[in-house]
């Protein structure tokens, strides 16, 4: 009979994804450093919530 229980069984999962996500955020913070994005535009929330347009 198996008795491992379902937390013991995706900690294991929970642990890559956080791994995954932390890496990458470092890689997406590498690229905003080294100015592979505007961040002006990307921090503008008016663009996705309906506001007029930035002045660009």
């Amino acid at each position: 009979m198996d008795r491992t229980t379902d937390t013991e069984l995706s900690e294991p999962a929970e642990a890559a994804e956080r791994a995954c996500r932390f890496h990458a955020l470092r890689d997406l913070q590498d690229i905003a450093r080294d100015g592979g994005l505007d961040m002006d535009i990307l921090l503008d929330k008016r663009r996705y919530r309906g506001g007029p347009p930035a002045n660009c």
